[in-house]
């Protein structure tokens, strides 16, 4: 836990940050600090540019080649209809674009970067991030919206909850995954 950085929404503050409601009849609340229900908060910064700059800076002058860096995004995407690239919604309204995204990784000295991008678009990001030590996974194209299931008692995007069951050797429900 001490290796992961986790940015979201608007960080550790108390204010009302996400919906849980509709759009036209929204029902804000606070989101929770505490995304592995052991009670302690894991949150360490508000997903903004500055903070994503930040936490690369800082992590850029750690790793080695012997590292490997995981970045999982779970948020938003669109697609912008000025110049048509897809984008990665932050907070405050906020939007980071592949290149500008792909930029932040300039310069690292890890031996491989992956990146998981959950969001809707996911797929205009694999060009600006390929690269020899960079694995890149994507929940759809670049002219596709990614999909988000649910069930009586989980609310989840398909594709990150199956990689990440994958990852873990099981689902929710403790079935093994192979």
């Amino acid at each position: 836990k001490n290796n992961i950085k986790v940015l979201m929404s608007d960080g550790k503050s108390s204010i009302a940050d996400q919906n849980v409601g509709l759009s036209f009849f929204p029902n804000l609340r606070n989101s929770s600090c505490d995304l592995d229900g052991d009670g302690i908060g894991v949150v360490d910064y508000s997903a903004t540019k500055d903070t994503l700059v930040m936490v690369l800076s800082e992590l850029k002058s750690k790793l080695t080649d012997d590292d490997h860096l995981l970045v999982f995004v779970t948020d938003h995407g669109g697609k912008d209809n000025t110049n048509g690239e897809s984008y990665i919604n932050l907070w405050n309204r906020e939007r980071i674009y592949p290149t500008e995204f792909a930029n932040c990784f300039n310069g690292f000295n890890a031996g491989y970067i992956s990146f998981v991008l959950g969001q809707c678009y996911s797929g205009g990001f694999i060009p600006a991030l390929k690269a020899d030590n960079h694995i890149v996974m994507t929940a759809c194209g670049e002219d596709e919206e990614s999909f988000r299931c649910s069930s009586t008692d989980k609310d989840y995007n398909e594709f990150l909850y199956n990689w990440t069951s994958y990852i873990n050797g099981s689902d929710t429900y403790g079935n093994t995954v192979l």
